[in-house]
């Protein structure tokens, strides 16, 4: 399958700024303030390629526990998911890293059947699939919910699940800026999903009680559609040199790019800068040479597996 990146134009820590002061948050799927994405956002250039470390807590059925359903587009189906079970995790890994860029960077989807039954999950992330920092987040649910109760979405922040099937929960990186230096935020290779039990034995960044349905069985615990990746070091970043116009971008091991440009995307008619160039899970760069200091260009990387 061919993709494009672009195009473009000239051990957990708690880390991150503690949401301590009172709701409400964004607003469920289709609200005037919600951050929710719909699973065919264009913003979504890559998803989790693989996954590692599954945990699964008590209560999930075997028909719920495989993680190969947490890989690829979230498909907002309430069946194709793994479950994590009660205070189970899985890690997913991405072949090219997330990178802190502007605003949202991942998302992470959930198979809710609708916008108050809500399965929660910390969300940690890793750049060495070691050491793993955990995303800030708050929960003011007062009271504890029962198997099929209800939670207010604008009572949550900072926990994966907050949206019903088809609509990722957003985080941004930047929330972990300086927060160690085991964290190099411009390459996560890894991001962990662990399960909220929801009787209030697990608490948020402030120390509160997280509530969610409890007790739940068969398929218990945070269900996990998919990761997508909205900022990737793939993206092509855009310099001018004395040469010309720089493209450096991140080449994932034995995938094959091709650098394209154009002059108005509008047209659809992409011409190849570059042959075809096989990664080796680092930096790569090109130069185009022959662009004038006054012509607007535009480039974008396509690559296939």
């Amino acid at each position: 399958m061919k993709r494009s990146i672009g195009p473009a134009l000239l051990a957990a820590c708690l880390a991150g700024p503690l949401p301590c002061t009172a709701g409400p948050y964004a607003g469920a799927a289709g609200t005037s303030n919600t951050t929710a994405i719909a699973a065919d956002d264009p913003r979504f250039v890559a998803w989790a390629d693989d996954w590692t470390d599954y945990q699964v807590g008590p209560e999930v059925d075997p028909q719920w526990q495989n993680p190969e359903n947490a890989l690829g587009p979230a498909e907002g189906d309430i069946y194709s998911i793994v479950s994590l079970g009660r205070g189970g995790s899985i890690t997913l890994t991405f072949r090219a890293p997330i990178t802190d860029g502007p605003r949202w960077d991942f998302a992470v989807f959930e198979n809710s059947f609708n916008d108050t039954f809500l399965e929660l999950a910390y969300v940690e992330v890793s750049s060495d699939g070691i050491h793993f920092f955990r995303l800030a987040n708050a929960s003011l649910t007062p009271e504890p919910v029962p198997s099929y109760g209800a939670v207010d979405s604008t009572d949550i922040d900072g926990l994966a699940g907050k949206y019903r099937a088809g609509y990722g929960t957003p985080f941004d990186l930047s929330d972990l800026r300086d927060s160690s230096p085991l964290l190099d935020l411009s390459h996560i290779t890894h991001v962990r999903l662990v399960d909220v039990i929801g009787d209030g034995t697990c608490t948020d960044s402030c120390g509160r009680p997280i509530y969610d349905p409890y007790p739940t069985t068969g398929s218990a615990g945070f269900d996990l559609d998919a990761v997508g990746v909205i900022n990737s070091a793939e993206r092509p970043r855009i310099s001018r040199s004395s040469q010309g116009i720089r493209l450096q971008w991140y080449a994932a091991t034995a995938r094959t790019y091709r650098v394209q440009y154009c002059d108005d995307p509008r047209g659809g008619d992409w011409s190849n800068l570059t042959p075809e160039l096989v990664g080796e899970g680092a930096e790569r760069s090109v130069i185009d040479t022959n662009v004038s200091a006054s012509r607007i260009r535009f480039y974008r990387t396509v690559y296939h597996d």
